[in-house]
């Protein structure tokens, strides 16, 4: 008769059991562990006892010996929470926490556990993903993960000044008090050209130009109003929009302030007046690209932080 070895993953010897016929070695350990009263969800690291005297790490899926034998298992208590391990990371792709959960399988569940074990507020989760085939995917609330599956919570902390209406009438942000046009260009810096994008042409003007002619009151070029764009994006987005959405009601109303000492800037060349997708403006569509080259950084971020953690 076959004989299954049951260890603490300290090292103990629990118990020794005798153990039934089986097409597998997993059925085999499964109705031992069963006869204990021992969730089979717990065990881990399948050994068997080799003719040297030594341990031999064989395969769940491995046949039966026909000759007894002697099986080793891990009894981890932990196992079945550290298999929903919950990835936490910040907007950048950041790792925060890795925390296990003992919430089940369903998303919702989860991540209100985490939302309370960190004491952040739901507002905050921005986005929730499964590591699905060695994939990340989007998934809905009140769907159910599988045990050998991991979710990532992306958590948005930084607190911004956000437009509030007070009376009927739209507040805008603190931060736009701060912020000048004149500053924002001159202290633009152009980035350096990859393989995935082309040079603009607003890449070859000097900011300096640029803001002498704003102020001398001269009509913007196109070049110069996808400067104006590129300079004017990472501050709002940074500071005042709303993650990962180019609104264009917000837009409007933040342009307005900053356009105000310069009356030859008109909205309508940088935002769209129709709210439709068909006509995308000069301001609207480096907001689009600053967001796509962001969600590819900061998936590649999450993809490394999971390849590493796949053999823990």
């Amino acid at each position: 008769m076959h004989k299954l070895q049951i260890y603490t993953t300290k090292g103990t010897l629990l118990d020794t059991v005798g153990c039934f016929a089986a097409n597998t070695v997993k059925d085999l350990v499964e109705n031992a562990v069963t006869s204990k009263k021992l969730r089979f969800e717990e065990v881990c690291s399948l050994h068997k006892l080799g003719e040297d005297g030594k341990w031999i790490k064989i395969k769940w899926k491995s046949e039966v010996s026909d000759v007894p034998t002697v099986y080793k298992v891990i009894k981890d208590s932990l196992k079945c929470r550290l298999k929903h391990r919950v990835r936490v990371v910040d907007y950048d792709g950041e790792e925060l926490a890795l925390i296990p959960t003992k919430s089940g399988t369903i998303v919702r569940n989860i991540v209100n556990e985490i939302v309370s074990t960190l004491g952040v507020n739901m507002k905050n989760v921005f986005f929730v993903e499964v590591f699905r085939n060695k994939i990340l995917q989007n998934i809905r609330m009140d769907q159910k993960i599988l045990r050998e599956e991991r979710l990532v919570i992306t958590l948005d902390l930084l607190e911004r000044d956000v437009i509030r209406i007070e009376n009927g009438e739209p507040i805008l942000p603190n931060c736009l008090t701060v912020l000048k046009l004149d500053e924002m260009l001159l202290k633009y810096e152009h980035k350096k050209i990859d393989n995935n994008w082309t040079r603009s042409a607003a890449s070859e003007l000097v900011q300096a130009e640029v803001v002498a002619r704003l102020k001398a009151g001269e009509l913007m070029t196109d070049a110069e109003k996808l400067l104006i764009s590129k300079c004017m994006a990472p501050p709002l987005q940074q500071h005042c929009m709303k993650r990962n959405a180019p609104w264009r009601n917000e837009s409007r109303l933040y342009l307005a302030n900053l356009f105000q000492p310069y009356p030859q800037l008109h909205i309508p060349d940088f935002v769209s007046n129709q709210d439709t997708r068909v006509e995308i403006s000069v301001f609207e569509r480096v907001m689009i690209k600053n967001l796509t080259i962001f969600k590819r950084k900061r998936r590649s971020a999450i993809l490394r932080l999971m390849k590493t953690s796949t053999s823990t």
